[in-house]
Parts: structure tokens; C-alpha cells; sequence
């Protein structure tokens, strides 16, 4: 039954009501991403230096690293049979009886936040003469590892160009591989299938 009644809040309440809200708001979006790292879901093919400024312009077959640092280089040397040698440079692979070398690279990518709440409660402490506390608390980062891999015939010819006449059976050639990388925690079990007895 309705008696008639309303009941308003206060002015105060409401601007309090609005305060929560804002601060709701400012702690929902309190880190602004400025700088993504992509999130490749298998694999891209690029120019190099358009996805990392310290690589060259050769393109390159790119792929998400979860993995520790160093396991690239560990898989590459156990399933190639490298003994430590020339293992990221050059490692020779043959398609349809075709002569390939493959490099690979290891690069980091970032994604960068600002977080607006320490900066807001820095100027509120520097309003009340305490001076900022939290500066270090500005930004943060987190950051993603990534395998760039380059591919060379005998020629020296650029064999991940779109325009080369074997790209396509060398990128499936390396998505093989990544595969093989991503699913196996023992790279021995690759090389034992591989040369089976």
C-alpha cells in the first residue's frame, strides 16, 4: 500500500552517492593501458622491424613464448642435434629437397599502464603538505616474450617474403615446429619420434 510518503535523501547524501560512484569509476578504470603488447594466437608473418624496433626488415614468422627464457634454445639444440653450435644462427632445413637456414630471436614486448589511483592519492597528500608517497606507483608494465624466426634459402634470398615461391610450405614447415615446441615439455621425446631405431 502506498502511503503517500516520499522520502528524499538529504543533499548531502546525494553528493556522497555521487562521490562512491566516482570513486567506483576511478578504481574500475584506475589502470589505463598507454602502450599494448599483441597477443598473437598462433602465429603472424611480418616485417621484422615493424613489430620490434631492434630487428631488420627481413619478415619474420612470430609466435607468443610462454615458456621460460632459454627453452627455445634448448628445443632448437635437442631436436636439431646442434651439441651448442651456431643454435639461434642458420640452422640448415630442407623442403622438397631444397637447402633453408632458420634464425631466430628472442624479443620482449610490453604492455604499460598508468594508474590513476596512487596518483590521485599523491595529490591529495601533497594538498594536506604530507608530499607524494606513491611515484613509484605511477606506471607498471607487464611484458610478454615473443620467438621471431627468419628464414633463408641458398640464395640468401628472404624465404617468408609474400612473394617467394616457397613461403607457404616453409611457414607450415615452421608451425610445425612451433607446435612441437609448445606442446612438448621433453624435446628428447621429439627427437626419439623423429629417429626412430
Amino acid at each position: 500500500m502506498n502511503s503517500g510518503i516520499v522520502f528524499d535523501l538529504p543533499r548531502e547524501n546525494k553528493r556522497m552517492r555521487y562521490w562512491y560512484f566516482a570513486v567506483f569509476i576511478l578504481f574500475g578504470y584506475s589502470c589505463i593501458p598507454t602502450k599494448i603488447a599483441p597477443n598473437i594466437e598462433d602465429y603472424r608473418v611480418q616485417q621484422g622491424r615493424k613489430f620490434h624496433k631492434s630487428l631488420l626488415d627481413h619478415y619474420g614468422f612470430i609466435f607468443n613464448d610462454p615458456k621460460d627464457a632459454y627453452e627455445f634454445y634448448d628445443y632448437i639444440n635437442i631436436v636439431f642435434e646442434l651439441n651448442h653450435q651456431s643454435v639461434d644462427r642458420d640452422v640448415p632445413f630442407d623442403i622438397s629437397d631444397q637447402q633453408f637456414y632458420f634464425s631466430f630471436y628472442e624479443a620482449e614486448r610490453s604492455t604499460n599502464f598508468v594508474n590513476l589511483v596512487p596518483i590521485v592519492v599523491d595529490a591529495k597528500l601533497e594538498q594536506e603538505g604530507i608530499g607524494p608517497l606513491l611515484e613509484s606507483s605511477y606506471t607498471s608494465r607487464n611484458g610478454q616474450w615473443y620467438i621471431i624466426m627468419t628464414v633463408f634459402d641458398e640464395g640468401g634470398n628472404d624465404a617468408l617474403h609474400p612473394k617467394h615461391a616457397m613461403q607457404k610450405p616453409v611457414k607450415a614447415y615452421l608451425n610445425t615446429l612451433r607446435k612441437n615446441y609448445l606442446k612438448h615439455e621433453n624435446y628428447y621425446e621429439i627427437l626419439l619420434n623423429k629417429n626412430p631405431d
